[in-house]
């Protein structure tokens, strides 16, 4: 019976290249997961920018009124100065951050000394509470952004791994 000889004369180097690729995955991961989180960022800042808002004296009578309203001025504020990107957290070759809000606003009260919370604020202007209108802009903002996170992470992804491959 005949022997059967079959050669792969690329194969030695695509073998050094996943050996290189797979040496530091968090440079081609950790930029993707940023860059898309950039995009959702820029996106949410884009809604909270658009909703309306009433003057913190009208939110202060609606308030005394027991009537809800929607968010004030100080609020939005408060929302767009702590909108950011969290510390990116890995668990083996999954990487992940989150964009949200941190902090407190500059509206203090007895039970808020600090200031409100603005995780607060943002959860009650999205699905509303007893004082507040509901004015959804987050699932609205990662809805119109997703296909551009996933384009935007592919090709820093494509990027990373283009630079690596080049360097060796």
């Amino acid at each position: 019976m005949p022997k059967l000889k079959c050669q792969f004369k690329e194969m030695k180097r695509f073998e050094r290249n996943l050996l290189e690729l797979s040496r530091d995955v968090s440079k081609i991961l950790k930029p993707a997961v940023y860059d898309g989180a950039g995009v959702a960022a820029t996106a949410l800042r884009e809604t909270v920018g658009g909703l309306a808002c009433v003057s913190d004296v009208d939110s202060i009578h609606a308030w005394r009124a027991s009537t809800p309203t929607i968010i004030c001025r100080s609020q939005k504020d408060g929302l767009l100065e702590a909108l950011g990107v969290a510390k990116m957290k890995a668990r083996g070759f999954s990487f992940n951050t989150r964009t949200g809000f941190d902090g407190y606003n500059s509206i203090v009260t007895r039970r808020w000394p600090n200031g409100q919370p603005n995780v607060m604020i943002a959860a009650s202007c999205e699905h509303g509470s007893s004082a507040m209108l509901a004015q959804p802009f987050i699932r609205p903002a990662y809805k119109l952004c997703a296909a551009e996170v996933r384009k935007i992470m592919e090709e820093t992804t494509k990027k990373k791994i283009e630079e690596i491959l080049d360097q060796s």
